[in-house]
């Protein structure tokens, strides 16, 4: 991807200032005395993507959450795909990311929610960001029915998705 350009006069001269007249800078024809725009390179700040530096995608991360339906009293566990929509009843559920902590540290898994109602003709958005396992009153959904909550956050085959791309192992 090219970086954005953005078009920049050169610095003026102080000479010019006194042979320019106001009608020279604000015609529409082009004169002698106008000056080309310069080019210069802007500096952009690459956003980190699911793709490692080869180009080559990322691990699927596969959220698990619990979803308690407060007037039945099931719980029922979810699965989430990363950047996948997922409708229960007049919820919409959508997970972007999640993260588990490495097995040597303390438990901790979070994960970036967005969660919305259908509700009379018109979609609602109940809950945008960060869900924490280990305190799950701090960033909660607030529904009347429902309550989430993460409880993992694991790659294709299983395991725990730490944020690190680890190299793939090698067998003989």
């Amino acid at each position: 991807m090219m970086p954005p350009t953005l078009l920049v006069p050169p610095p003026i001269e102080e000479n010019l200032l006194v042979e320019q007249t106001d009608a020279d800078l604000f015609s529409e024809t082009p004169g002698e005395s106008e000056t080309p725009l310069s080019v210069f390179v802007v500096p952009t700040l690459d956003i980190p993507t699911n793709r490692d530096a080869d180009g080559e995608a990322g691990p699927v991360r596969i959220g698990t959450f619990s979803l308690l339906h407060k007037v039945t009293a099931k719980v029922r566990d979810i699965s989430l795909r990363a950047g996948e929509e997922v409708t229960i009843g007049a919820l919409t559920l959508t997970m972007q990311d999640c993260l588990s902590t490495p097995p040597e540290e303390p438990p901790e898994t979070k994960s970036f929610l967005q969660v919305s109602e259908f509700k009379n003709g018109a979609d609602r958005s109940l809950f945008s960001g960060w869900m924490f396992a280990s305190s799950p009153g701090i960033h909660a959904l607030e529904h009347p029915v429902y309550d989430l909550w993460p409880v993992a956050c694991k790659t294709e085959d299983g395991m725990s998705f730490t944020g690190e791309i680890l190299p793939p192992t090698r067998s003989n």
